[in-house]
């Protein structure tokens, strides 16, 4: 199967990110409207022939289970 006719570029404004909630990190990459200035961030990326700049990161420790965790402990600390 072939995907050819079905991709149609999407305007500039039209064009989203992805958000990965993990157990231990975040991570982020969305198009960026300016230039990317850490370009241990930047990531350059072409599809069907249109080249992208992409602003991409990871938080560690604010995934799903990092964030049950200091709840847990802020719970504890405050006596609930």
């Amino acid at each position: 199967h072939t995907f050819e006719g079905f991709w149609i570029h999407p305007k500039a404004g039209k064009i989203v990110g992805a958000l990965d909630l993990g157990g231990a990190s975040t991570q982020i990459s969305f198009t960026a409207k300016d230039k990317v200035k850490d370009p241990d961030s930047a990531f350059n990326l072409q599809l069907f022939g249109y080249k992208y700049e992409l602003y991409t990161h990871s938080y560690l420790c604010y995934g799903m289970d990092q964030t049950l965790k200091k709840l847990q402990a802020y719970l504890h600390k405050v006596g609930f």
